[in-house]
């Protein structure tokens, strides 16, 4: 496999081992931060980071917090391992969901003494089905759609210890962390119903996606709590990314009326469908409101900001890795099998009530 077919973080986190193998760095020395390597190496932030979550879980470096990053003195060849098994090219699908999940996967079982293998079959490092040959005693695995499952029983068949990030809905009894995508989307929806808006549109996102489904079940839950008819045209196909939203909405422009608001099941496309009435001369909320999904860096700093629901990515890896050394270390999980972590409105600057001429029948 040619070397430049490997993901950025990767190369770098090799290169990184490399200059401390050699000595550049000897033991006890304090590492140049995340930002001076990420402009030594010419790549992003999160890139580096990613690269040194690895090298912290794998013990050849150790942070000291308001400090720095250091050179472990020796690496613990007894360290447990966890494994984390992601899909094809998930530093690259999407650079705002993925990277928090695993810096906090990574992060919380470095604080409590695991290193971390992340793959996918994809990724020519390692072969999932090779984990328990390097002593992965536990993993956890993305579902992203529902042939996921199949994956995640196969880990389990192996006689691993395995935790799915996302709901599992499978026979087996399988532990699972997810975000609750469908009260999430609820919230938000019956938000914009509660103040008066009636046509409404829902930007959809991948048919098969475990997350979009979610969602889309909340937006027509929030629709049937109040009572209130909802029309198969509302529901507007397509993907998460800036340029399918951005689609729909010049698909919309086209229209004869406008709806009063749009639902994106992703701050992507939320903020491609702004883009979208910005160009044609729509005011945003004033004309049209806008909500997201996901509550991503970006959301706060476009103009006007975005009004969403947070994703707890961060804390939805840490909760995973803390699920799994707690069935490693024989504790019980919790009462249940899964634990969903709640997703909250974040009211910012896109969402106000109907505009005056705006009929109150639904779409």
């Amino acid at each position: 496999m040619h070397k430049e077919k490997l993901p950025k973080y990767f190369l770098i986190y090799e290169h990184l081992k490399e200059r401390i193998a050699s000595g550049e760095w000897q033991p006890g020395d304090r590492l140049p931060n995340e930002w001076e390597l990420a402009r030594q190496y010419g790549v992003a932030y999160m890139t580096v980071r990613h690269a040194m979550g690895k090298l912290v879980a794998e013990g050849y470096v150790h942070r000291t917090k308001g400090r720095g990053t250091f050179v472990s003195e020796a690496r613990q060849n007894s360290q447990s391992v966890l494994g984390m098994v992601l899909p094809g090219g998930w530093h690259s699908i999407d650079p705002f969901y993925f990277p928090p999940l695993v810096c906090g996967f990574i992060d919380y079982a470095a604080e409590n003494g695991f290193k971390v293998l992340t793959t996918s079959r994809a990724e020519p490092t390692v072969e999932y089905q090779h984990l328990r040959d390097l002593k992965v005693r536990a993993v956890a695995c993305i579902l992203i759609e529902e042939q996921d499952v199949c994956e995640v029983e196969a880990l389990a068949n192996y006689g691993l210890t395995v935790v799915a990030i996302n709901h599992y809905r499978g026979r087996r009894r399988i532990h699972w962390v997810a975000p609750d995508n469908f009260g999430g989307m609820l919230e938000a929806t019956r938000y914009l119903l509660q103040m008066g808006h009636r046509q409404i549109l829902f930007f959809a996102g991948p048919e098969n996606n475990i997350d979009a489904q979610e969602r889309l079940r909340g937006f027509r839950a929030a629709f049937r709590e109040l009572g209130i008819p909802l029309s198969h045209r509302a529901i507007v196909p397509g993907e998460f990314n800036e340029s399918s939203g951005y689609r729909r909405m010049q698909a919309v422009l086209h229209r004869r009326t406008l709806p009063t608001a749009v639902v994106a099941a992703s701050d992507l496309a939320a903020i491609g469908a702004m883009r979208a009435l910005l160009e044609a001369g729509v005011t945003v909320p004033e004309e049209v409101s806008i909500m997201g999904f996901g509550n991503f860096q970006l959301a706060g700093y476009v103009h006007p900001a975005l009004t969403t629901v947070h994703m707890p990515l961060v804390n939805l890896g840490a909760e995973t890795a803390a699920m799994l050394i707690s069935l490693l270390k024989g504790k019980p999980a919790g009462d249940e099998y899964g634990k969903t972590l709640p997703c909250n409105l974040v009211v910012r600057e896109t969402v106000a009530p109907p505009r005056d001429d705006a009929s109150a029948v639904s779409l």
